[in-house]
């Protein structure tokens, strides 16, 4: 595989800015997600949301979820770096067995 197939253009990874519920309600990542470069996303060392909210932690849990799921190899999330403030970055990496959660 190229490293032109590989992410965005290879269909391999996808930006989530927002996510809408079924009640309506829209999770924007950007405005909604409080996190903190840097500061661990999941599991018992987990850092809570900058400012805590009830989007704010289900955005939190969102992200952990699709971790913890495993069918992304990786989750990048505002907490990775400033380019990731305003989207989760989801992408699956052929042959390969890690993972990784920011």
């Amino acid at each position: 595989m190229t490293e032109r197939a590989r992410r965005h253009e290879g269909a391999l990874a996808v930006d989530l800015r927002e996510l809408r519920k079924e009640d309506g309600e829209t999770l924007n990542i950007l405005e909604h997600f409080e996190g903190q470069i840097g500061a661990t996303l999941c599991g018992p060392n987990a850092a809570p949301p900058r400012l805590d909210s009830a989007r704010a932690r289900e955005l939190h849990d969102i992200a952990c979820a699709a971790a913890e799921s495993r069918l992304f190899n990786s989750v990048l999330t505002p907490n990775y770096d400033a380019a990731h403030k305003n989207h989760f970055h989801l992408e699956l990496t052929p042959d390969v067995d890690w993972f990784m959660v920011r």
